[in-house]
């Protein structure tokens, strides 16, 4: 299993209907790394915990078996950038809601790009740092923060549930989540 080629892999994957996600990093594969022996490793996070999966030969290998975890956790393949902006923009378009532009790097308020070529969101409103997490897509992240922007005004309006916790952020980027990255 670790040994498998990178041509194995890759037929394994398409047997199994699975992904091999690709990723903006060095070995080309979300969760795969590269270390100093040649082989790969993989590292996935999960509710703020780390899962190891092994030391694999080929970069694919490797994608394979975080492909395999994530079928069996029963995780959606994160689409890629291009798939993810795509889409945001389009839930944004049929919810009336606006990616709020910012002369910023990533071109939209409240989000920046990580080292790891994902981007994040950080919004202040009254002294309160509001963060929803790691996004494929600049314009997933923005369709995060304008969704939130849309249920803080509903809430603001009466228009909210009684008892609420002011800053919680359940359902406030559902969807959006779908282009979440690592």
């Amino acid at each position: 299993e670790a040994g498998r080629s990178a041509a194995e892999a890759r037929r394994q994957a398409e047997a199994e209907g699975l992904t091999l996600q690709p990723a903006a990093n060095q070995c080309g594969f979300r969760g795969v790394y590269c270390v100093p022996s040649g082989n790969f490793r993989t590292m996935i996070s999960k509710e703020r915990t780390r899962y190891c999966l092994g030391s694999f030969a080929s970069a694919e290998a490797a994608a394979l078996a975080v492909a395999r975890w994530q079928h069996k956790e029963g995780e959606e393949p994160v689409p890629s950038a291009t798939e993810s902006a795509a889409e945001a923009r389009r839930q944004a378009e049929a919810e009336g809601l606006t990616l709020q532009p910012a002369a910023n790097q990533c071109g939209f308020r409240g989000v920046r790009r990580v080292p790891s070529g994902s981007f994040r969101t950080m919004i202040w409103k009254e002294r309160i740092r509001y963060c929803f997490g790691s996004f494929a897509s600049a314009e997933a992240a923005a369709l995060a923060i304008a969704r939130w922007e849309q249920e803080a005004a509903a809430k603001a309006a009466g228009d909210g549930d009684e008892g609420e916790e002011e800053n919680s952020m359940e359902g406030a980027y559902e969807g959006a989540a779908e282009g979440e990255a690592e």
